[in-house]
């Protein structure tokens, strides 16, 4: 499972992009290091069966007892694109995936989950 996070330095533009190649139901704890914006959310999905991505704001959430804040579906064999024209405004941004949408699920996704990030 691997992590990278881009920053454009010195281009005029201050957004990141995060990217995760397997989100699985374990925390990926503080995804941008810094509070921001939640502005846009890629997900690539295995054939196998729905992921459900989530996400919550704000410090030291446990996954199967902490609700998400925020949570998107990524159908199977399919790249979904979710736009957030206001933004989700975060302090500290937590992200993991699961094979059920209940907010306490703590079941791996059923395919390898790829999430894309865009913050302001």
């Amino acid at each position: 499972m691997t992590l990278k996070a881009t920053r454009f330095h010195g281009t005029g533009v201050s957004h990141r992009v995060v990217l995760q190649d397997d989100v699985k139901a374990s925390l990926n704890s503080n995804l941008a290091y810094v509070s921001g914006t939640l502005l846009s959310v890629i997900i690539e999905t295995g054939v196998k069966g729905n992921a459900y991505v989530k996400f919550f704001s704000g410090y030291s959430p446990s996954i199967g007892t902490t609700n998400p804040h925020i949570v998107f579906r990524g159908s199977p064999g399919t790249t979904e694109v979710y736009e957030l024209p206001d933004g989700f405004a975060f302090t500290s941004l937590h992200m993991w995936a699961t094979k059920n949408a209940n907010p306490l699920d703590i079941i791996d996704p059923p395919s390898k989950t790829k999430v894309t990030l865009l913050l302001g």
